[in-house]
């Protein structure tokens, strides 16, 4: 419950401040602090969970849209040269 709850908090883009600011009943203090507990030891051990990879990434983006606009551009020249290969491979025209 605790980790899946935590796990929303990152969906939702909050971090362990934001969390606690939002959430006050005694149940998410609870799940607050284990929030917290949790970033240090990951912070601790230079690790990131799977939904820091996504919460930060969306942090990145919201911050530097021009980064954003660079990997979207960068991925949609891919994803052309990837269907061109694909329609090659598969003698489609």
């Amino acid at each position: 419950m605790i980790l899946n709850r935590i796990s929303q908090a990152k969906n939702d883009l909050e971090d362990v401040e934001e969390f606690n600011k939002k959430y006050t009943g005694y149940v998410e203090q609870i799940i607050g602090k284990c929030y917290r507990e949790y970033q240090k030891e990951l912070a601790k051990s230079m690790t990131l969970d799977f939904d820091d990879l996504i919460m930060l990434t969306v942090q990145l983006f919201q911050k530097h849209p021009e980064t954003l606009q660079y990997y979207q551009q960068k991925n949609s020249n891919i994803f052309m040269w990837m269907s061109t290969k694909i329609r090659t491979m598969l003698n489609i025209d």
